[in-house]
């Protein structure tokens, strides 16, 4: 966590282990809720700003690193899981209590929460034409928004648009349609480091941000609605990035780190 984006020395550690610490979401009062496999399955696990009174929430939710979204009012949270053989997504009380299943599709992943707090927008299909759906956030009948290939999708913060990547014309792209799906509303082309998948709109709606991956190298950068010059947010000069955002009051900036490690191993006199 830090104050200054652009500046990698005002970020403090505040939680590390061998393992994926991520997704993770920011709830109203300025607290942090994070997938942790401390346990020995990966669970929902909250903790300070600062990384103190850190406290599991679920047990055995099997909680899947593909997307996490909190409610505005900040009473549930809705992850994907595989606890029932298939990747679906899941509703629980921000407190851990009252786990409840939310769709049924094949592959649902990515959901976010719209910002009027009645719905989850989220992308059904993995690898074989993903599509992006809206389910109420109390459960009921999802409905779907493309019928055309889109993931990972990132609801703007006045709820009026969802942007998303699809591939057009053999190259990736980002298209942006309206809350209640329908038509392209604008597009444009997906820069070229690109590699993550965690979209945000920026606070103002006039911009996308995303992790920029050079090498072994991830930052933050803003592609302008409008046009122009892509814009470096952070200036990190080690470590992979697998997720960020912003604290409520917009004066702290989190961000996941890691770092792979691997080891050669000799075999001998094999049979």
């Amino acid at each position: 966590v830090g104050e200054n984006p652009a500046d990698d020395i005002s970020f403090k550690e505040i939680a590390s282990e061998v393992g994926d610490l991520h997704p993770f979401i920011w709830t109203p009062d300025g607290k942090i809720i994070f997938r942790s496999a401390a346990d020995g399955s990966a669970n929902l696990w909250t903790m300070d700003a600062g990384g103190g009174n850190r406290r599991q929430l679920t047990a055995n939710a099997q909680v899947d690193s593909r997307g996490l979204c909190i409610s505005p009012d900040g009473k549930y949270l809705v992850f994907g899981s595989w606890r029932n053989g298939k990747s679906n997504l899941w509703r629980v009380d921000a407190d851990g209590g009252n786990l409840a299943q939310l769709t049924d599709g094949e592959i649902d992943t990515y959901p976010q929460c719209t910002p009027d707090g009645q719905a989850v927008v989220y992308q059904r299909g993995l690898h074989t034409k993903p599509t992006l759906w809206k389910i109420p956030l109390a459960g009921g009948t999802p409905v779907q928004l493309t019928d055309f290939l889109a993931k990972w999708n990132a609801a703007s913060n006045d709820g009026s648009r969802i942007s998303y990547l699809h591939m057009a014309d053999h190259k990736w792209s980002i298209g942006i349609i309206g809350a209640e799906g329908g038509v392209m509303q604008q597009r444009l082309d997906a820069p070229a480091t690109l590699k993550e998948r965690v979209v945000r709109w920026s606070p103002d709606d006039d911009g996308l941000f995303y992790i920029s991956t050079i090498g072994n190298v991830g930052n933050v950068w803003k592609l302008p609605l409008a046009g122009g010059e892509l814009q470096p947010l952070t200036n990190f000069k080690s470590h992979l990035l697998e997720n960020f955002s912003w604290s409520p009051d917009e004066k702290l900036f989190a961000v996941t780190r890691s770092r792979e490690i691997s080891d050669v191993v000799l075999i001998s006199d094999f049979k």
